[in-house]
């Protein structure tokens, strides 16, 4: 009697069964990554603003000197600035050092005041204490349309603080 020995690959059918189940669960964590990417994305344009914010507080008490940081267009969308401005008008001038500058954002990202917020300044100088001069505290909201946003806050004191966007009962908030 003649023994027939199997083979030890697969069959037809249970690579099929396998690439059908595998198509399933990349279907399923697609969007879930995309997600991921676009939250990262954010986050990353949040933390690249408050990284500029406490260098310029940074700058103010290292320097013992008021160092402002500014928007390079109408919003910060643009970019911004660290510099000392000595003449006090919040704009870099020939004779003043411009110690840190930042390029636009990333397509698609906006950073302005929230639609709440009446009174938030374009700039923002910090005194040789790390307190800031300017009459109202920085708020300013980091956003993407169709993504829950963040929102920048710097208090008089010079503390920097991120949040979600929220409504009046405290939900988080997508972009428009």
């Amino acid at each position: 009697m003649i023994k027939r020995r199997r083979s030890g690959g697969f069959t037809i059918v249970e690579l099929m069964i396998t690439i059908v189940v595998l198509a399933v669960l990349i279907s399923l964590g697609a969007p879930n990554l995309q997600q991921m990417i676009i939250n990262n994305r954010l986050t990353t344009e949040v933390n690249s603003l408050v990284a500029g914010l406490h260098y310029a507080r940074s700058e103010a008490l290292r320097r013992n000197a008021v160092v402002t940081i500014g928007a390079t267009g109408t919003d910060w969308s643009g970019g911004w600035n660290v510099w000392m401005d000595t003449d006090a008008d919040n704009a870099v001038d020939s004779t003043e050092t411009l110690l840190r500058s930042q390029g636009a954002q990333a397509s698609g990202y906006t950073i302005k005041p929230p639609s709440s917020v009446t009174t938030s300044p374009a700039a923002l100088r910090f005194n040789p204490n790390g307190t800031i001069a300017n009459a109202a505290p920085l708020i300013t909201e980091v956003c993407k349309s169709g993504v829950v946003g963040r929102v920048v806050t710097v208090s008089l004191v010079g503390q920097v603080q991120t949040s979600n966007t929220k409504d009046s009962s405290n939900n988080d908030v997508k972009c428009p």
